[in-house]
């Protein structure tokens, strides 16, 4: 565990030091986010992440106002991959697809066959706490589901969370669904790092 650890680690050290190399004025015009001289703020779900321009350092915002540094690869790779790479042409079909229709036939177990979660146990006793958490997150209701939110991950690409509940045949399962074009906005293997960003901040209400 601890070299796969040491591994995401390098891995988004090197994204870090790959966005420094960019033209910044390039991601300027391409991403919905604010900038001063210092740094970047980007918009993430409920919170805002602060990019250092110098460093490449990131930060999330506060309820105080202030920013707490981050050291979880997952924020690195995920923003770094959506500031440097996500196509400039790219847009909305408004229709949402599973995740395993991205990537391999070898993804899917991963993806669809699993004992439930800590956090869909959670909520599968606690379906309010879903509720307050996706609102908090900024979501708006969707049909599909027992329960299902649409969110803004970033400000112009959102995901949607489907909630079923357990019954006799069934374990409570929690599933994401991505807009079809969501590859022009991050990489397949991006989407696993940007949902753990995802279930951390479900879990940071819901407190499972």
């Amino acid at each position: 565990m601890q070299q796969k650890t040491d591994n995401y680690q390098i891995l988004a050290a090197k994204t870090r030091e790959k966005f420094l190399t960019y033209d910044q004025q390039s991601i300027i015009s391409s991403i919905p986010m604010t900038h001063d001289d210092r740094f970047f703020y980007l918009p993430v779900l409920d919170r805002t992440c602060r990019i250092c321009r110098k460093t490449g350092m990131l930060a999330w915002s506060c309820p105080d106002g202030s920013f707490l540094v981050s050291a979880e690869p997952c924020d690195y790779l995920t923003v770094f991959d959506y500031l440097c790479d996500a196509d400039p042409c790219r847009s909305l079909s408004d229709t949402f697809v599973a995740m395993a229709n991205f990537g391999h036939m070898f993804h899917s177990d991963l993806l669809e066959d699993h004992r439930p979660s800590k956090l869909e146990q959670a909520i599968d006793r606690h379906p309010e706490l879903l509720r307050q958490a996706c609102r908090a997150l900024h979501g708006t209701p969707v049909t599909q589901g027992d329960i299902g939110y649409k969110i803004p991950f970033f400000p112009d690409m959102p995901v949607v969370l489907r909630f079923w509940h357990s019954d006799e045949d069934f374990p409570a399962q929690l599933r994401y669904f991505w807009d079809k074009n969501a590859l022009f906005y991050l990489k397949y293997e991006t989407m696993f790092y940007a949902l753990g960003i995802l279930q951390n901040r479900l879990l940071s209400f819901i407190n499972c």
